[in-house]
């Protein structure tokens, strides 16, 4: 039992952006696994944890990235990276009142798969789209 799963699809054309896409599916993955397992809060806790750790951790990166190729819009997206950290802190508060984990993790799993797919799909499509075309700019000037 899955909730996501890699495709090629979720590609944006740079492996080190895609490596870091398909770690946060696995978190998502596993956290919505627990479900199916006889897991304590601690088990849930310590994966939501792992989940905002690695999302600050990536965003960070795909946002230095983005500033490296001068991406106009890295504003607006690091505000949308900012509100899902938000999110996922909440969920993380919400996950720690007793007995409320184990159902805190599947909703943030159906939330946060679904956050990610989007998020890559259209707004990461766009940086993505944004530095093939400066290449080839580049690359026609030169």
């Amino acid at each position: 039992m899955t909730i996501v799963q890699w495709d090629d699809q979720y590609s944006v054309g740079f492996d080190h952006i895609d490596n870091d896409h398909k770690k946060l599916f696995s978190i998502l993955d596993s956290l919505y696994r627990l479900m199916a397992d006889n897991v304590q809060d601690d088990e849930v806790n310590c994966i939501i944890q792992e989940l905002l750790d690695y999302t600050i951790y990536h965003f960070s990166e795909e946002e230095r990235f983005m500033a490296d190729m001068q991406y106009p819009d890295l504003f607006q997206h690091r505000r949308r990276h900012k509100e899902f950290i938000d999110q996922i802190i909440s969920y993380q508060k919400e996950a720690a009142i007793e007995g409320m984990a184990i159902f805190v993790a599947v909703k943030l799993a159906n939330i946060g798969s679904h956050w990610l797919k989007e998020h890559i799909l259209v707004i990461d499509k766009r940086y993505e789209q944004f530095i093939h075309t400066q290449n080839n700019l580049a690359a026609v000037s030169s």
